[in-house]
């Protein structure tokens, strides 16, 4: 089938079905490496409205029923894709989301997160007129406890502002020049309930071969006023390990617990056995679970070493060298621009790369979506990630840029399959106007030495140059295009 009649018919799918409410588009939980049992996906059929004057604010667009929104969007698709419905690439500015929603009866008691993968690039959000928060980067997750602003009647009105101007000193990607931009909302939408008082924020695993064990730092937030003793227990789901535990005394506020648990019998985590340890992470007090987290890793180490018998510099993954045969990897979908029309199509994005003979992607200018992370860890496909790129070298840009950094580093911080982080594109936004000055090079190197601080598990690239622009670095790469490359 030719890619135009594929995208047709899975526009004609994914629409038709949202209209006939028989299903929602990428249903899926978003996060398989941080998913709580319940939650309620909010993709599907929103209303929209463009703001091309940026006046909804003073006209108060985010009270329930002020404003009569023209048109209506297929979430979590760009407003310039074909499968949002708008497919309006040259729109620049803001516009307006609005939908209705319920709360499940049974997460009565609980608190209620809001929760959104990625809105391009800065998202003010609203629950029946009350402003619930703010967020700015396009590549990052963010959530808000919505629980105070639910309407006793179960009736309740979101709204999300979202302006997406492309500056140059946004971490933008390649969503410039004759690249189609990915505005808005273009990651899934969800709820999740937590427990009243104490919830776990986020678990990060740091594997370890040698000695086979895995450590676990579990962020754990407590809203009461009070501290609460708990237990904190981590459970392999296939009896791969023995559980372990630990009692701890959270105050009020935010608190990081670790715990190790050794892994007898390893199986490690290679690309032609990709295996995953399951595990769920769980808070307890009295004897009742107050909180449950399900996630996954890789028993994996990655290093540069001299290849066996020769003194070349390979890759290793644990005790193999592994030659690379990457692709870079854009990440632009049909009719989805930077979202997966599903996630079958993801898989296959990842299965047709090794069908001919592929192993490893290197994800270009671009966070990319954990589903496609987590089809990456199941399928054992390396993966080198790289962050979003801004245009000019201003301190706003370096500020954006370094929060980015830090929230993809610690979003994807368990998914064994990536095995680096390239910080640079061909010095983007470095090197304007065409020098890339001493000052600029001690940035990008203090800014390497920070992601191996945050991440020390993982090889890092400073830059993938066009010239010989490495700073420091892990991984020594070098590209050309066919018009320069006598030079």
């Amino acid at each position: 089938m030719r890619w135009s009649s594929l995208f047709f018919a899975l526009s004609f799918v994914l629409t038709g079905a949202v209209l006939r409410g028989e299903t929602i588009p990428r249903p899926e939980h978003p996060r398989p490496d941080f998913r709580r049992d319940a939650w309620l996906n909010l993709n599907g059929r929103w209303e929209f409205a463009f703001d091309p004057t940026d006046s909804g604010l003073t006209r108060h667009w985010y009270a329930p029923g002020a404003a009569r929104f023209d048109r209506s969007i297929l979430v979590p698709f760009p407003w310039e894709s074909k499968l949002s419905g708008v497919e309006a690439p040259r729109y620049k500015g803001v516009a307006w989301y609005r939908r209705t929603f319920s709360v499940p009866e049974e997460w009565a008691g609980r608190r209620v997160w809001l929760c959104f993968g990625a809105v391009d690039w800065k998202a003010t959000v609203w629950v029946n007129g009350q402003q619930v928060g703010e967020h700015e980067g396009g590549y990052t997750p963010f959530r808000f406890d919505i629980t105070d602003e639910l309407r006793p009647d179960g009736r309740n009105v979101l709204v999300v502002r979202a302006e997406d101007w492309t500056r140059r000193d946004q971490p933008v990607g390649k969503q410039v020049a004759w690249y189609t931009k990915s505005s808005g909302i273009w990651q899934t939408v969800y709820l999740e309930a937590v427990p009243s008082q104490v919830s776990v924020v986020t678990v990060h695993v740091s594997p370890s071969v040698e000695p086979p064990r895995a450590s676990f730092r579990v962020a754990v937030r407590n809203d009461g006023p009070k501290s609460v003793k708990a237990k904190l227990r981590v459970r392999f789901e296939a009896k791969d390990a023995p559980e372990v535990s630990r009692t701890v005394r959270l105050k009020p506020g935010l608190d990081t617990l670790e715990i190790a648990a050794k892994i007898p019998n390893p199986r490690l985590w290679y690309p032609e056995d990709p295996f995953l340890y399951s595990f769920e992470v769980t808070l307890e007090s009295k004897g009742k679970v107050l909180d449950r987290v399900h996630s996954y890793f890789g028993l994996r180490q990655v290093k540069v070493a001299p290849a066996p018998g020769s003194g070349y510099p390979m890759i290793w993954i644990n005790d193999r060298p592994v030659y690379i045969r990457g692709a870079l990897n854009q990440a632009f979908n049909p009719g989805g621009i930077y979202t997966y029309p599903s996630d079958d199509y993801a898989r296959e994005d990842v299965e047709r790369a090794q069908r001919v003979g592929f192993n490893m992607f290197r994800i270009h200018i671009k966070a990319d979506e954990p589903r496609l992370l987590y089809w990456a860890d199941r399928l054992g496909f390396l993966l080198q990630c790289d962050m979003p790129c801004f245009l000019d070298y201003t301190d706003s840009a370096r500020i954006r840029w370094e929060n980015t950094m830090r929230e993809v580093i610690a979003r994807d911080f368990n998914h064994p399959a990536i095995f680096s982080w390239c910080l640079f594109n061909e010095t983007w936004g470095l090197d304007h106007p065409g020098r890339y000055t001493k000052d600029r090079q001690e940035w990008v190197r203090s800014m390497v030495r920070e992601a191996k601080r945050l991440d020390p598990t993982r090889l890092v690239e400073d830059n993938s140059p066009c010239n010989l622009d490495h700073v420091e670095t892990d991984l020594n790469t070098w590209h050309f295009y066919i018009n320069d490359y006598r030079r």
